[in-house]
């Protein structure tokens, strides 16, 4: 099972993983809290053909924690992977623009990682400053393309449908 969740013992929201048995027994599980002790949020998950679930999400790296509080909050892409009972983050990306987000996942026979998100565009004119966003990621996690990622298309009003985000 995956989810974002907070507690008591948490800063923010933070990304849980649980390795549940077949008959509900929790066998392992593991959280995730950056750095930035901000919002930590998994967004979708996917298993290699080694068993290990990769979690593409984001990270919050600036602003109120408190998501209903006024202010410029900041997110950076992120990929986590969840193996042998331990979730470790494997590869981040930020623009700074405002925003950088993994929403889709998909892995290959070679497990190679394709993500579906969007990045903040502060150059884009208008109110709609998203540009979608498809990446490639080799097995160990690390990007197939040198620097950003890239924008082959536009995608405006982003979060008015979850249509435009499927592989």
């Amino acid at each position: 099972a995956l989810c974002t969740a907070s507690g008591p013992a948490t800063v923010g929201h933070d990304v849980a993983v649980y390795r549940i048995a077949n008959g509900g027994g929790i066998l392992s599980s593991a959280t995730f809290n950056s750095s930035f002790n901000n919002n930590d949020y998994a967004l979708s998950a996917a298993s290699d053909t080694t068993g290990a679930v990769w979690i593409v999400g984001t990270m919050q790296t600036s602003g109120p924690i408190d998501e209903d509080t006024a202010g410029q909050k900041n997110y950076a892409f992120a990929m986590w992977k969840y193996a042998s009972g331990l979730l470790t983050k494997t590869t981040e990306f930020f623009a700074g623009a405002g925003a950088d987000m993994g929403f889709a996942l998909a892995i290959d026979a070679s497990n190679e990682k394709w993500v579906l998100g969007y990045s903040s565009n502060s150059a884009n004119a208008g109110p709609d400053k998203s540009d979608l966003v498809l990446s490639r990621y080799d097995a160990a996690g690390t990007a197939r393309v040198a620097g950003p990622f890239a924008r082959p298309a536009y995608l405006s009003k982003i979060g008015e449908g979850a249509g435009e985000l499927v592989l």
